[in-house]
């Protein structure tokens, strides 16, 4: 789950984007790059 675009008044993300292991997802900038998700289901509990 990537949490986007926060609110700094409501003290929360005003996006959150779930993706299934193995998609990619891009990152907005800042970040600005794609995060391949496949070996993060080795961290996953």
């Amino acid at each position: 789950m990537v949490h986007t675009n926060p609110d700094q008044e409501a003290g929360r993300y005003r996006d959150l984007h779930t993706a299934s292991f193995g998609e990619e997802v891009m990152l907005p900038e800042p970040v600005g790059f794609a995060l391949q998700t496949e070996t993060l289901k080795n961290y996953a509990r």
